[in-house]
């Protein structure tokens, strides 16, 4: 098999298994022997004259720098998406731990049990994933990577059992997470989709040459989907310093949006992106069905300049700093983030409002 067709086999399936695993823990031995903290403590790591620097000193100090580093610096929105993954994985470890002293066995053996249960992997599954790939892979045929395509297949069933026994223990225990997010006040100020009164509206301040902002539509369009009635998305322009198309692009959307058409053009904008010169701009409005000789007199007159610059200072004045970034009730979350993030948060949300 060809370098280039295990890596494909690796993205694709194994993209889905490792993602799934990350939320299970299965590296961890609770049998396993460890080193006494107090015999460490005093270990000499090295010395600067007189001065000794201890193991246990060395250890604060990197613990120190990494947290520092991972909460970039305190930021309010980064020390609570930590502190919101360190408490799940807390509360998971626990729930674990106790259920296999229940069961009178270890975590390890516990998991692997529950990984057991999953459905088994049949011919008809290898068959229908591999038909799913197989454009990437040119000339291999299924018998050359049926042994990786079954392997990946069950990491991910294991993987999925393993976390549905978890959620059923989560369950049972009645969790509450009482950790609070930052809210940052930020105006709905711009093109929307969804219903002007929805409960949670989710502001996006985004950039048409950022490959990331790219990713991130197909995931917007599917919340919309999701909550039809709870979900109001508005759209705010952060076009950055390095992408030289990008405002221009920007203040051509709002043109377009002088005409109704802002969503439309937007959509083909995205698609057109990263090739966002003057005159790309200017077929996309010919595409759109705009009146086109308004749309140039909007684009030469920078009708909208001051517009997509207000949108950056209030950007900037949230914090953003890189697209695309989205605040869910004012809650900050940065980055193309998968659908199950945006769900949990929304979710939520809502179960805060009905409350």
């Amino acid at each position: 098999m060809s370098k280039s067709t295990s890596r494909a086999l690796w993205s694709v399936a194994g993209g889905a298994a490792l993602a799934l695993l990350s939320g299970v823990t299965l590296g961890c031995d609770a049998g396993a022997p460890k080193t006494s903290p107090s015999a460490e403590d005093a270990t000499p790591a090295a010395r600067i004259g007189e001065r000794t620097i201890t193991i246990a000193e060395l250890d604060a100090h990197i613990k120190d720098g990494l947290f520092e580093q991972a909460s970039e610096g305190r930021d309010a929105a980064k020390l609570y998406e930590l502190r919101s993954e360190a408490v799940e994985q807390m509360i998971d470890d626990e729930l674990v731990d106790a259920e296999a002293k229940l069961r009178n066995t270890t975590r390890e053996a516990l998991l692997q049990a529950e990984a057991a249960k999953a459905e088994a992997v049949e011919q008809a599954d290898v068959q229908a994933f591999y038909d799913q790939i197989k454009a990437r892979l040119g000339d291999t045929k299924l018998e050359a990577v049926e042994g990786q395509i079954r392997m990946r297949l069950e990491q991910q069933r294991h993987a999925e059992a393993q976390q549905a026994f978890i959620e059923g223990l989560r369950e049972k225990a009645e969790v509450h997470v009482d950790i609070e997010p930052p809210r940052i006040a930020i105006a709905a100020d711009g093109p929307s989709r969804g219903p002007e009164g929805a409960p949670v509206t989710i502001v996006e301040f985004s950039d048409y040459q950022c490959p990331y902002c790219k990713r991130a539509e197909p995931t917007l369009d599917q919340v919309l989907k999701r909550y039809p009635e709870q979900v109001r998305l508005v759209y705010r322009h952060f076009p950055l310093d390095g992408h030289e198309q990008a405002r221009p692009a920007a203040e051509a959307a709002a043109c377009a949006g002088d005409q109704g058409k802002f969503w439309e053009y937007h959509a083909l904008v995205f698609q057109s992106s990263p090739q966002l010169a003057a005159e790309k701009l200017r077929e996309l409005a010919e595409k759109a069905k705009l009146d086109v000789a308004a749309f140039d007199a909007c684009v030469a007159a920078k009708t909208h300049a001051a517009k997509v610059e207000a949108d950056l200072d209030a950007g900037r004045e949230a914090g953003v700093s890189g697209t695309p970034a989205f605040f869910v009730n004012g809650i900050p979350l940065s980055g193309a983030r998968a659908l199950p993030e945006f769900v949990k948060l929304i979710d939520r949300e809502l179960a805060g409002a009905a409350k």
